[in-house]
């Protein structure tokens, strides 16, 4: 059996403030990361959810191509969806970790 004698320098706030800030840096990281890997799969989500309006697809042949003039309506939508779907920018905030008493 190994015996320690363990003697803290800072105070029970000093040392909470220090963890806190510690896990807030984790979480930071965390966040960033799964912002990149998250918004490939978003942006996709959000063009099929815009090219599968009926809208949209009116503007293939429809009565908004029509209405519209245009010949090629679904590389024109295509063409709109891709630029608004491609600045979709997912933007991560920092942490933020409150105290929860124990009470």
């Amino acid at each position: 059996m190994v015996k320690a004698n363990i003697e803290l320098v800072d105070s029970g706030p000093s040392i909470e403030r220090k963890v806190i800030r510690a896990l807030r840096k984790e979480v930071d990281k965390f966040v960033i990361r799964a912002t990149h890997q998250i918004t490939a799969p978003i942006r996709n989500i959000v063009k099929n959810a815009i090219l599968e309006q009926p809208e949209t697809q009116s503007l293939d042949g429809g009565q908004l191509a029509g209405e519209f003039g245009f010949r090629d309506g679904r590389e024109r939508v295509k063409q709109i969806v891709d630029i608004w779907t491609n600045n979709i920018m997912i933007i991560p905030r920092k942490a933020t970790i409150f105290k929860v008493d124990s009470d």
